[in-house]
């Protein structure tokens, strides 16, 4: 009769394991399904999907290591002339929602 209740008891337990897991995949599911649609609507582009797990993260491999050479440049002045040249300019730039 023990060995009837807990065979009993692993069966109801597996299966309410696995309606959980099955509604949990569902709202999963329906969760993207509904974010494709709104994105669709309003005309977005969807959003980015990030799949990267275990990325190392601290420090980097070469974070003892001296940098290398120094380079030192000379600095200058840049003039007036530079703005003087065609295209410089920047064109203005409109309001959001502007035509």
């Amino acid at each position: 009769m023990k060995t009837l209740f807990s065979m009993l008891f692993k069966a109801v337990v597996t299966t309410l394991g696995l309606v959980l897991m099955a509604g949990l995949l569902l709202a999963g599911l329906l969760t993207a399904v509904i974010v494709l649609l709104w994105a669709r609507l309003r005309g977005r582009p969807l959003p980015p999907v990030n799949l990267r797990w275990g990325r190392a993260g601290g420090f980097s491999a070469g974070a003892g290591r001296p940098a290398g050479e120094v380079v030192d440049i000379e600095a200058r002045e840049v003039g007036a002339s530079c703005a003087a040249r065609p295209g410089a300019a920047r064109p203005a730039l409109k309001e959001p929602g502007a035509r």
